[in-house]
């Protein structure tokens, strides 16, 4: 994925690979449920992420987000994963926001 990325690649693809891992790895047959019943939601809202972060010059930082999960998550640091989780989904919707705002601006507005 970083290499995807650092050739300017759209890396939502091998995101939602990593969702769909850490979610199986839980183990917990509810979560992986909810997770396959939004799987094609969160694609569509990885993919506007990853644009709009392009389109705005904001830093992708999914490489080091999904790191640093995956090394609390390795760790069974049940808290700090939690905080990065959060921390990671803060910032791809804040991203969602800025992408709805610039696109219903009108061009009068611009």
């Amino acid at each position: 994925m970083a290499a995807l990325m650092a050739e300017g690649g759209n890396g939502s693809t091998l995101e939602s690979a990593f969702h769909r891992g850490l979610a199986e790895a839980t183990d917990n047959s509810a979560l992986k449920s909810i997770y396959v019943l939004c799987e094609d939601l969160l694609n569509s809202t990885l993919h506007k992420t990853w644009r709009v972060a392009k389109k705005i010059g904001r830093p992708n930082t999914a490489v080091k987000d999904h790191q640093a999960i995956l090394d609390a998550v390795r760790s069974r640091n049940k808290e700090q994963a939690e905080t990065l989780m959060q921390a990671h989904m803060d910032y791809a919707c804040e991203n969602l926001k800025r992408l709805y705002e610039s696109e219903s601006e009108t061009p009068a507005t611009k």
